[in-house]
């Protein structure tokens, strides 16, 4: 047996890739940022326009883009099952919230059933992520997510402080 006999055809590949952004619920634009966000290096239309390209079978899916797809539905999986363990809390408001780690996680209703998630660090970092969810529990999977971002965020800025000639600490 060679390795070819082992290579999948590039329609099945295309396909499979097609279905793993479905499941993320990304279109080639979202990809494109959150591949920017991990260190893709490229310009957001260049990578925009490679993965529209793999989708639209115009080239094929590379080996490295399938992995990445991959992982990135594992972790959405991962983080579908970690917000139905996380205790929230309804506040008078109407909000709902809870504390995770380092981080307070705010959502708040908002008109047509659509929340806003707020990612708080007790360091002050606070960021209000633009976009909304359609229902509580989209809302609460994407706390989570939002809180492993602002996590890697807090991360790279720390490795900054670390690495410049005037080390600071968060």
């Amino acid at each position: 047996m060679t390795d070819l006999d082992n290579e999948i055809a590039p329609a099945l590949i295309a396909e499979e890739f097609r279905e793993l952004l479905a499941e993320l619920q990304m279109k080639p634009a979202t990809l494109a940022k959150r591949l920017r966000d991990l260190g893709d290096y490229r310009s957001l239309p260049a990578i925009t326009r490679s993965i529209q390209r793999m989708l639209s079978e115009d080239t094929s899916v590379s080996g490295e883009m399938l992995v990445i797809a991959k992982l990135l539905v594992r972790q959405q999986r991962r983080k579908e099952r970690k917000s139905k363990f996380v205790k929230w809390q309804h506040l008078e408001s109407g909000a709902v919230e809870t504390i995770v780690w380092d981080f307070t996680l705010t959502l708040v209703p908002k008109t047509r059933g659509r929340w806003l998630v707020n990612v708080k660090h007790h360091s002050g970092y606070n960021h209000q992520w633009p976009g909304w969810e359609n229902n509580l529990e989209s809302a609460q999977v994407k706390a989570i997510e939002w809180m492993e971002h602002a996590e890697n965020w807090l991360d790279e800025v720390q490795e900054a402080a670390m690495s410049s000639p005037h080390p600071s600490v968060l």
